[in-house]
């Protein structure tokens, strides 16, 4: 038997073992002191095998195991064989192991209670639960196991452990309601039985566990032995305050009378006034924004931030988009039913003006974040949001995880989920993922960053091309690089298309070459010697070049401080605010340094540009060179 390892420690496989409660709401038991065997199955393909959501094929799939076939199978070659920990934790371990189909069977000493409280099973229960397929996580590999509810629940039952779950929604908006107090109770001919109460997370969800006698007690004689509890409930603001308050007589309503060990309710509230909680459902997919900065087309005609031609910023800046932008917007986690979304990008090479019909699907055919390495590399470490939590009222303390996307979460596809996202940070913590529904979900607005790096971009002009003086031949001049972009989401269970799906935007102009810069002393220049005392007048050399030149400066002081000036060279510089595509090179031989310096002493030239490159967040800051000449008159 292996030892029982924390989660943060490395497995050949690991993972997590549960017992459904609620599937729909995400309610499940952790199974503590439960061992797990995994032998290599003789099997082409896994089983369909119950999740927390889907009963899988639970019926044909699940059975129980013979003593004697236990024996057999724990005594053979290439078993993986561990025990689960009392947050359900398992750690299996087989340096020869290669990802394998596993057959996995479990045995069931105990079952959790009320008050984290083990109860033990008369008999140990082990369960044949399936054919898997471990998924790699790192350097092993990981795996959930779920018990099914009528199975789980059964188990419940024999130890005495009852639990009733559910959901408190606002009745107009079917908004979460979190932080209210729900409280059950149970109602008999002799009197009302207090069952527990429990706050809602951020999702609305509540869990009230507590043991049979809570329903039983009243009379010397147990007048519901043979049945369930009659279940009723009231929902208290956090301040207090009945907002639901139901009769005795729902307790003995179809679907609330004789309440078997997993109850599962769904319960809405009428507030007084307008909801004001934001629900999974409530926002659709939507891209909006490249960065925070720009707002993306609506229409041919409603360009927003983007101008026909793909320069963003409008008309007085014309920017064009560097480095990593986050595409930024809004996508749900799951639908109205309840299913997860998926969502991905696609970058294509061919463009078209932002103000004509949206390109065709065919035009896309790079996908972020997959394929050929190229395409890999287009994607970047995005961070989603944070995961919240409040730990306790008093004192207030809360807890925060960053949830951040990382290439090896996106699908084959490029298709990312972020329920998946968080599940696969809790699980690189160390945290249990049946605890993420105790959280609530905090979206920063960004779903994916796209490394414009990884198009199919130029180098920089090389520095040999020309020395201070001269122009930057046309030959080795930069073209003007562009894009488009198209987002996708869809229900990723179904794989249907959803609303915001084919968004698409024809045309952005981007760069992430650096500035041409080159200044020397006239003097030194021509005499082949950057060490000469400069008399005279003196005379600068320089050049600057780029494709999207914004403004461009020379500086020039004493070491002193004494003689601090700008130089003017008109039309050339100093130029200001430029968005004309045709000034892209400026440069002077032999510009007379002006006023004349008059003190002898080292003075300093800086050449300075700024280009109209934007990364979405801010813009990319000015580029600098600098010189230094001693100069006497």
């Amino acid at each position: 038997m292996s030892q029982v390892i924390a989660p943060s420690q490395r497995c050949t496989v690991a993972g997590f073992l549960y017992g459904i409660i609620c599937g729909d709401l995400g309610v499940y038991d952790v199974i503590g002191d439960a061992e797990i065997y995994a032998v290599r199955s003789k099997q082409k393909s896994p089983t369909a095998n119950p999740t927390e959501n889907e009963r899988g094929d639970a019926k044909t799939v699940l059975r129980t195991v013979s003593d004697d076939e236990l024996k057999r199978l724990s005594a053979g070659k290439g078993v993986l064989a561990g025990k689960t920990d009392k947050r359900g934790f398992f750690c299996l371990n087989d340096p020869n192991y290669g990802g394998e189909l596993l057959d996995v069977y479990v045995c069931l000493r105990s079952v959790p209670g009320p008050k984290e409280k083990s109860l033990p099973l008369e008999k140990t229960t082990c369960l044949f639960l399936g054919t898997y397929e471990p998924r790699q996580s790192g350097s092993g590999w990981y795996l959930s196991f779920y018990i099914p509810a009528y199975i789980w629940c059964a188990l419940k039952k024999l130890v005495d452990a009852w639990t009733v779950a559910g959901r408190v929604a606002d009745c107009d908006t079917d908004n979460p309601l979190g932080g209210v107090i729900v409280i059950a109770r149970d109602v008999d001919c002799t009197q009302e039985d207090l069952l527990g109460e429990a706050v809602t997370n951020g999702l609305g969800i509540f869990r009230i566990d507590y043991p049979g006698e809570a329903f039983r007690r009243g009379t010397f004689i147990d007048v519901e032995l043979f049945g369930g509890p009659d279940i009723y409930f009231q929902v208290n603001d956090s301040g207090g305050v009945p907002r639901l308050t139901e009769p005795p007589s729902a307790g003995r309503q179809v679907g609330r009378c004789d309440s078997g060990p997993c109850k599962c309710v769904r319960l809405c509230v009428d507030l007084p006034g307008p909801g004001d909680n934001t629900g999974p459902g409530d926002l659709p997919s939507a891209w909006i924004r490249v960065g925070t900065a720009f707002l993306i087309p609506d229409s041919t005609v409603a360009l927003n931030d983007f101008d026909a031609n793909g320069f963003a910023g409008g008309a007085a800046n014309k920017f064009v988009l560097t480095g990593a932008p986050a595409m930024r917007g809004g996508v749900p986690r799951k639908t109205a039913g309840g299913d997860p979304i998926e969502y991905r990008f696609k970058v294509g090479q061919s463009t078209a003006a932002n103000n004509v019909a949206p390109l065709a699907a065919a035009n896309f055919t790079r996908i972020v974040g997959a394929g050929p390495l190229a395409d890999k590399n287009l994607f970047a470490n995005t961070s989603l949001g944070d995961v919240f939590r409040i730990v306790s009222f008093s004192p207030f303390v809360t807890e925060t995880i960053g949830i951040v996307a990382v290439l090896t979460d996106l699908s084959a596809d490029g298709w990312l989920d972020v329920n998946k996202v968080i599940q696969n940070r809790f699980i690189e913590l160390g945290r249990d993922p049946a605890t993420i529904a105790l959280f609530s979900w905090i979206p920063s607005g960004d779903m994916m960053r796209v490394d414009t790096n990884a198009l199919p971009t130029v180098a920089n002009v090389p520095s040999g091309v020309a020395i201070p003086g001269q122009p930057v031949p046309p030959a080795n001049r930069l073209p003007v690089e562009k894009m488009s972009l198209r987002f996708e989401t869809r229900n990723a269970t179904t794989l249907a298309a959803l609303p915001g799906s084919g968004k698409t935007l024809n045309l952005m102009v981007v760069n992430n070459n650096s500035t041409f810069l080159k200044i020397a002393n006239k003097e030194q220049l021509d005499a082949s010697d950057p060490c000469m005392i400069v008399h005279g007048v003196p005379h600068l050399a320089y050049t600057v070049y780029h494709p999207h030149l914004q403004s461009a400066s020379i500086n020039m002081r004493s070491n002193s401080g004494a003689y601090n000036n700008d130089m003017n060279d008109p039309p050339r510089l100093p130029l200001i605010g430029n968005t004309d595509p045709t000034v892209v090179n400026l440069n002077n031989p032999n510009l007379e340094v002006l006023p004349h310096p008059t003190v002898k002493c080292t003075y300093i030239v800086t050449l300075k540009a700024h280009t109209r490159r934007h990364t979405g967040g801010g813009q990319v800051g000015a580029e600098d060179t600098l010189i230094a000449f001693y100069w006497e008159p």
